[in-house]
């Protein structure tokens, strides 16, 4: 976070990393995704406001920042915590922990620039909201928020095909501080990590609408874990 920068590795044949040079990204980058073409890669910047994109070379891995970034259009205000690209392609999701109730959506272009789809829409919450996460079918977009005083939450979004969001509804997590959302490669669960309360929630997901119902949850972690964050292996 305090480099400012973008490390680029290549992944040998045993799994070792070869480095392939660093570019600079905006102030605090807190989240990283990659386009499913496997052409482009964002970062958004807490700090400045902004999503830093960069173009890969698909031969060696190395990253060329593009013209227009960063992108600093993309937020009313600043804390962009987490960004989430569509599946299908097309389109990137970000959560701004400081510009509440917000999620901005923009367009990916043919040359990685990004465009937004129309003004943040607003987020069913009095609170931060601080990691967002999509289905892997491209219909749905789950963010969690509740970083302040108020109980946690996951916002559910149907997503139109311009990309824009519909809200579906809130559920809560059982926690306030709930700091990762991921969803399973089929796209029927929702994972949550509430840190204070050292606990999972965990919902599944109605393909027909998004929306969610609780399953058997929270799940307590170890004790004093404070889990942060969350990922999913397929199977």
């Amino acid at each position: 976070m305090g480099a400012r920068t973008v490390s680029a590795y290549a992944i040998n044949a045993n799994g070792s990393l070869t480095a392939h040079g660093s570019v600079d990204a905006g102030a605090v980058p807190t989240s990283i995704v990659v386009d499913p073409s496997g052409s482009f890669v964002y970062v958004a910047n807490y700090d400045s406001g902004s999503i830093s994109g960069y173009a890969i070379n698909k031969t060696n891995g190395s990253l060329t920042e593009l013209p227009d970034s960063p992108f600093a259009f993309t937020f009313p205000g600043y804390g962009p915590h987490s960004i989430a690209v569509n599946p299908k392609g097309g389109f990137i999701y970000a959560v701004n922990e400081y510009s509440r109730n917000t999620v901005a959506v923009c367009t990916i272009e043919t040359d990685g620039a990004l465009t937004p789809v129309v003004a943040p829409p607003p987020l069913d919450t009095n609170d931060s909201p601080f990691s967002v996460a999509a289905d892997p079918s491209g219909s749905f977009v789950y963010a969690v928020a509740g970083t302040g005083t108020n109980s946690g939450e996951v916002l559910a979004y149907a997503i139109a095909p311009d990309g824009t969001l519909t809200a579906v509804g809130s559920y809560p997590t059982g926690d306030y501080y709930p700091t990762s959302v991921a969803v399973d490669p089929s796209g029927s669960f929702v994972y949550v990590t509430n840190q204070v309360s050292d606990s999972i929630s965990v919902y599944a997901i109605n393909k027909a609408d998004g929306s969610l119902t609780a399953v058997g949850s929270p799940f307590t972690t170890a004790t004093d874990s404070g889990p942060y964050a969350i990922a999913i292996v397929a199977r």
